[in-house]
């Protein structure tokens, strides 16, 4: 039986395969700890990367398959927005930021110029 909440395209089962396939093509494997269900309809759960179990995420849902959604979509954003690595500097010369969708590259003396009137 597949789940289904209300604005979303795809069912969390389907959308659960999308970004395992993702992760798994990038080399990653999440294993599942801490599964907790303290009250009907609340369930949370922590996931976290085989290779390298500093990098986690957490999970809430009103499902078990919800949770887990939740926790893979967070783990994505972290790993994509960059939010493991946050703690360590790059060094100066490769200080820059990329604004999408151009991917433009500007170093901190350009990304703060004033745009033209």
């Amino acid at each position: 039986m597949k789940h289904y909440l209300a604005g979303k395209a795809r069912s969390l089962e389907d959308a659960l395969a999308v970004m395992e396939a993702r992760l798994a093509d990038m080399g990653f494997t999440l294993a599942q700890y801490n599964w907790l269900n303290p009250v009907p309809g609340v369930w949370s759960v922590h996931v976290k990367a085989v290779q390298c179990p500093a990098l986690f995420a957490n999970g809430k849902g009103i499902c078990r398959e919800a949770a887990l959604a939740s926790a893979y979509g967070e783990f994505l954003e972290r790993l994509l927005t960059g939010y493991f690595y946050g703690d360590y500097a790059l060094p100066c010369e490769q200080l820059a930021y990329a604004f999408v969708p151009n991917e433009t590259i500007r170093t901190p003396e350009e990304a703060w110029r004033r745009l033209p009137a």
